[in-house]
C-alpha cells in the first residue's frame, strides 16, 4: 500500500538502521508508520517466523492505521533504510486521512466478503461427502476479456490435447451470485483470474486452462473436485475508475491489465470476431458468420457465440503418492461448456496494456491485443470425461 503514503512522503523522515537490530516488538506502542527503502526486515509472532518485508512494504500496515499495538515483532535481517511517519501528524492531513479511511472501510468490507465465502454451502448430494457435478449458473457476472499475444514456451499440455496458434485468453471476472442450477436459493460470491489457452482435442475446438486463481475456498473444492480446473487461491480485483484489473497470489502481483479509459460501446458481434481470432479464424469472417447465425458458425467448426469447450486435466493423488513418484486415483481429461444465456452490455477498452507481470508469467512475454469488459449471465454445465489416462 505504498499509494497510500504517496501524498505524504515529503513528511516522512529517513532512517537507517543496521542489521541484527529490533525495529518495533509485539505489544509496542504503534506510533509510527515504516516503509523499506532498501533492504529486509524479519517478522516474527510469538517467537515464530511469519515472513520477510521487502521493498516498498509498509510494516503492519492495519494495525498502525488502527491505532493498535504492533502484532509482530520486526529485526532487520540487512541492513535497512526505512521512510518513517509519526502518525499523530499523518492524521491531521487530509490527504492521507481520507486515503486511510478509504483503505480502512475496504479492509473491513473484503473481511465481511470472506466470511461470506468462508460460510457459504458447499453443494453435496444429500447427507453425502458427494459433490453435485453440476450445473452452475452465474447470473450478473461482470468479466474483464483480454485477447493476448504469448510464447507460453513452458506450458505442458497433456496427450492429446494440442496448442492452436500463439494466442491467450486472459479473464478477470466477479461472481456475485453463483449458484447450483438446482438450488439456486443457495448463492457464493467470489471473483476469479482465468488463464485460458486455444486448443483442439480431435475435432473440437477449445479452451485449455493452465492457471485460474479463484477467492473462494468453496470455488477451489468444486472446481477441481468436478471439473478438474488447477484452482489455486488468489485475489482478483479491478477498479473501473482507475482503469485497471490486477491477480495477486500469495502477496504477489502476477499480472496487472491497465486502459485508456472506460471504453466504447461494442456488440456481440465484436467479441466473436476476437474471439475468432483466438483460434486462428480471422476476426471479420467470424463476425460476419455470427450475422449469419450459429448453423454458419457450426459448418466453419469454430465454437458458439454462446457456447465454449474448456477442457481441464484432472489429476487427484493417491494415497501412495511419493513427491518423487507420484500416483493419481484420478488421471482424466474432462470437458465442460461455458454457455452465455444473455449479454447485459460490451464495452471495448482503449489501449489495453499489460503493466506489471510477477515472476511466474515473465517467460511468457504477454502482449494485450484487444480487450472487451461485460456483464452477461453464464452458466458451467456439467462435466464429462474425455480420456482416461489410466486405463490407456
Amino acid at each position: 500500500m505504498k499509494s497510500l503514503f504517496e501524498p505524504v512522503m515529503h513528511l516522512a523522515e529517513e532512517v537507517q538502521i543496521p542489521a541484527g537490530t529490533t525495529l518495533f516488538q509485539e505489544g509496542d506502542s504503534s506510533d509510527y508508520a515504516y516503509l523499506i527503502k532498501s533492504g529486509k526486515c524479519l517478522l516474527s509472532q510469538n517467537a515464530k517466523p511469519v515472513g520477510t518485508a521487502q521493498k516498498t512494504a509498509i510494516l503492519n500496515l492495519g494495525v498502525v492505521l488502527g491505532s493498535l499495538p504492533y502484532t509482530t515483532r520486526a529485526i532487520c535481517q540487512t541492513d535497512c533504510v526505512f521512510y518513517k511517519w509519526d502518525m499523530s501528524q499523518l492524521w491531521h492531513n487530509e490527504i492521507f486521512s481520507r486515503k486511510a479511511r478509504q483503505h480502512l472501510v475496504q479492509q473491513i468490507d473484503f473481511s465481511l466478503k470472506r466470511e461470506e465465502q468462508f460460510i457459504a454451502p458447499i453443494h453435496y448430494q444429500g447427507n453425502s461427502a458427494q459433490l453435485n457435478a453440476g450445473a452452475f449458473e452465474f447470473p450478473s457476472s461482470q468479466i474483464i476479456f483480454a485477447f493476448c499475444h504469448a510464447e507460453l514456451s513452458s506450458l505442458q499440455l497433456p496427450d492429446g490435447v494440442s496448442r492452436m496458434g500463439n494466442s491467450l485468453l486472459i479473464a478477470f471476472a466477479s461472481f456475485p451470485n453463483g449458484r447450483y442450477a438446482n438450488a439456486p436459493e443457495k448463492t457464493f460470491n467470489y471473483g476469479e483470474t482465468t488463464f485460458f489457452v486455444p486448443v483442439r482435442v480431435g475435432a473440437t475446438l477449445g479452451l485449455y486452462v493452465p492457471y485460474i486463481y479463484p477467492s473462494s475456498y468453496e470455488a477451489i473444492l468444486l472446481g477441481r473436485e468436478i471439473y478438474g480446473f488447477p484452482k489455486r487461491l488468489g485475489h482478483t480485483w479491478w477498479e473501473m475508475h482507475d482503469q485497471l484489473a490486477a491477480l495477486r497470489v500469495d502477496d504477489e502481483i502476477l499480472l496487472k491489465l491497465g486502459w485508456g479509459d472506460y471504453g466504447t460501446s461494442s456488440s456481440e458481434a465484436q467479441l466473436v470476431g476476437a474471439m475468432g481470432g483466438l483460434f486462428g479464424v480471422q476476426g471479420k469472417l467470424t463476425s460476419a458468420a455470427f450475422r449469419v447465425g450459429d448453423t454458419l458458425l457450426n459448418l466453419m467448426n469454430v465454437p458458439f457465440y454462446r457456447r465454449i469447450s474448456v477442457f481441464n486435466h484432472k489429476l487427484i493423488p493417491d494415497i501412495t503418492t511419493k513427491y518423487d513418484e507420484p500416483v493419481y486415483a484420478v488421471n482424466q481429461l474432462t470437458q465442460a461448456i461455458f454457455q452465455v444465456e444473455r449479454w447485459h452490455n460490451i464495452e471495448k477498452l482503449s489501449n489495453p496494456q499489460i503493466t506489471e507481470v510477477g515472476r511466474m508469467f515473465q517467460n511468457w512475454h504477454i502482449q494485450v491485443r484487444e480487450a472487451y469488459q461485460t456483464k452477461l449471465d453464464m452458466r458451467l454445465s456439467t462435466g464429462r470425461l474425455v480420456r482416461d489416462y489410466r486405463v490407456e
